[in-house]
């Protein structure tokens, strides 16, 4: 294994993977680490598979370009807790809560200021979490039941998302 770069590498675990003809694969992070060029051709190897062999794959990442390219639908987790999930295209497009917003928000992007959409992380919030929503310590839009309660799930457009606001 140390004669091989970084994508043979990842090839080769996709094929173990796959030898015995899963119905589901369960990819965590399967671009990380490696170069562009390299992650596209993995990006390419999976969707084949996934058409090919009608493999299902769990993609778990938190790179939002390999989940635009790849999902057809994305649960979104903060602090362990779902906040929205949907379509990828519509939670990309139209993301409903105040997590899905700021992280797609601080995606890095040359036709706008970033700096004013970094959520500051206290050093204490995962130390002792928050009772209700996870997120409320950050949240610009927290109210009070988000501190007491932890949203239920609600139907929004064409997603579902755990949170007061709605």
């Amino acid at each position: 294994p140390h004669e091989l770069s970084g994508g043979m590498a990842q090839r080769v675990l996709i094929a173990l993977s796959i030898a015995g003809r899963p119905s589901l694969l369960i990819a965590d992070e399967p671009t990380s680490a490696l170069d562009p060029t390299i992650q596209v051709q993995i990006l390419r190897l999976l969707k084949e598979l996934n058409r090919t062999l009608g493999i299902s794959i769990l993609l778990i990442t938190h790179d939002l370009g390999v989940v635009a390219a790849l999902a057809n639908y994305i649960y979104i987790m903060y602090a362990g807790k779902l906040c929205e999930h949907g379509a990828t295209s519509e939670i990309l497009t139209n993301p409903r809560h105040p997590y899905t917003q700021a992280l797609l928000a601080s995606i890095p992007n040359i036709k706008r200021n970033n700096s004013s959409r970094i959520l500051r992380l206290s050093s204490t919030e995962f130390i002792t979490p928050a009772v209700g929503c996870k997120f409320y310590p950050r949240c610009p839009y927290a109210m009070e039941i988000c501190k007491r309660e932890e949203p239920i799930a609600r139907s929004v457009g064409g997603s579902t998302v755990y949170c007061f606001l709605y």
